[in-house]
């Protein structure tokens, strides 16, 4: 990434260097933990998943830092953003390792779905990614 700013004349700071900017800011998701900026660019989300044991961790470190806009980049195939099937003989397992969420963990969850829907989608469309929230929370059956 910095040969190509570097190549079409374009000024950044970098974290490596111990420079946060006011424009462009190249950060690792390990250095941009805590942080908070008005846009995000994650440049190959299956590379940072790839590239440490924390991987999909610090992905959704990555994802998580803007306040405003998000985008990604990746060459190659996107990764996917699908739930993973779980076999019947495994089920027990998963779900036995996934701690249990109090009431105010929900509560405070719901808000922040609430605020990050109202702020990042077109209200015309709220119904129907709260109807589709609904159908993936639901118990089965």
């Amino acid at each position: 990434m910095e040969a190509a700013l570097a190549a079409n004349g374009v000024g950044w700071s970098s974290a490596d260097r111990g420079e946060l900017g006011n424009a462009i800011n190249l950060i690792s998701p390990q250095e941009s933990k805590g942080l908070e900026f008005d846009a995000v660019v994650v440049i190959e989300p299956e590379d940072i998943v790839a590239g440490d044991e924390r991987g999909h961790r610090l992905l959704y470190v990555a994802l998580t830092r803007t306040v405003g806009y998000l985008d990604i980049v990746c060459a190659g195939e996107p990764l996917p953003l699908r739930s993973v099937d779980v076999q019947p003989s495994t089920a027990n397992e998963v779900t036995a390792s996934v701690p249990a969420l109090d009431p105010t963990r929900l509560t405070w969850l719901a808000k922040d779905i609430g605020a990050r829907l109202r702020r990042h989608s077109p209200p015309e469309q709220w119904e129907d990614i709260l109807r589709e929230a609904a159908r993936l929370l639901a118990p089965p059956g």
